[in-house]
């Protein structure tokens, strides 16, 4: 849904571009480093909110690659970003 949900504390906000980039608070993160990052907060803080955020022109396969990876760094608390624009 398009709806504002309340923002939890801690959540991470990843921004994926149209070309693939990902971006955590300002520093662009290649995959490999992205699953570094999560496996790490994941040990910590289990159950880690992510908000992946991501560009409407970004191709699905790179949406998926960076799905795959929170997976794999035993993220499972994420949800996707939609900018709430009306239909």
């Amino acid at each position: 849904t398009a709806e504002e949900p309340d923002r939890l504390p801690g959540e991470i906000i990843l921004n994926l571009t149209k070309d693939g980039k990902v971006t955590v608070n300002g520093q662009t993160l290649t995959l490999d480093d992205l699953r570094v990052r999560l496996q790490r907060v994941s040990k910590y803080y289990p159950g880690q909110p992510v908000i992946i955020r991501a560009d409407k022109q970004t191709a699905y396969e790179q949406l998926i690659g960076v799905v795959d990876v929170c997976r794999s760094a035993d993220i499972w608390n994420f949800s996707l970003a939609t900018d709430g624009e009306a239909k």
